[in-house]
């Protein structure tokens, strides 16, 4: 068998996420930084597919909605067969585009070979810098299902349809100056990435400028320090308030998500 043969052998076959929930752990552990929460759910409510030839399976990839590829991998022994397998993924349902955050070189590498434009869409952030600064006094408590018309009162469109599970989940905390509620922050234990938390922060539009921002993701970096997790953050590439916030409670980015179109 050449190598170009065993690519044709090769078939993608719709499975339960379970089969493959292995292979997706290790190799997103495996990758140089974090994906955040954001990713992880575009993985996790994909359709997942094995890749398997003679030999049993030999990879795997996800397809979001039926129209985004969110993660591509193979093991080595069967990477040689990439470009043409990946072809063979971009036929599956109605895929267009990829979403790829650029620590995975061998996912990147592959769709960068069929892209025709391609749009940074977010920053991947780790926590790399202790910081301490003087900031206005605030308390924080967790919130619970019973604050659910406050945060979704207060938050604008900050949080989405989940809120209610994340309430339930202990996901949220409610900031307080003085009892006022002025800052909600994040706090989603990673699905895939055990080990990991992605936090994130809103301050209500009254107190903004103030450094609630900042305070916040410390409280939430000293919360996921305590818990024995890895602090991580997901922001979007236009929020250039959110990522300064970021940088300045001691946060770095060295990884893209990007949209990749075919």
């Amino acid at each position: 068998m050449t190598w170009q043969e065993g690519a044709v052998d090769a078939r993608f076959r719709a499975c339960e996420y379970g089969e493959i929930e292995a292979r997706i752990v290790a190799r997103n552990a495996g990758l140089p930084s974090p994906i955040d929460s954001f990713a992880e759910d575009h993985i996790l409510e994909a359709t997942p597919y094995a890749i398997v030839d003679s030999d049993g399976t030999i990879g795997y990839c996800c397809v979001h909605q039926g129209r985004t590829l969110t993660q591509f991998s193979l093991d080595p022994a069967h990477s040689h067969l990439g470009q043409s397998l990946f072809a063979r993924a971009k036929s599956l349902e109605s895929v267009q585009e990829s979403l790829v955050p650029t620590c995975d070189e061998f996912f990147l590498s592959h769709a960068l070979d069929a892209c025709s434009t391609v749009k940074v869409q977010a920053y991947f952030f780790q926590h790399v810098r202790d910081v301490t600064e003087e900031r206005e006094t605030i308390s924080y408590r967790w919130a619970t299902p019973k604050d659910l018309a406050l945060v979704r009162n207060s938050s604008g469109d900050f949080f989405d349809e989940g809120v209610e599970q994340q309430l339930t989940a202990g996901q949220i905390a409610i900031g307080l100056v003085e009892q006022t509620p002025v800052a909600f922050g994040v706090f989603e234990r990673g699905r895939i990435l055990r080990d990991c938390v992605s936090i994130g922060m809103y301050t209500m539009p009254a107190h903004r400028g103030k450094g609630i921002a900042v305070s916040t993701l410390l409280q939430l970096i000293g919360e996921a320090h305590a818990a024995g997790l890895q602090p991580i953050a997901g922001c979007w590439v236009g929020n250039h308030a959110s990522k300064r916030s970021l940088e300045r409670a001691g946060m770095a980015s060295r990884t893209r998500y990007v949209r990749v179109e075919f």
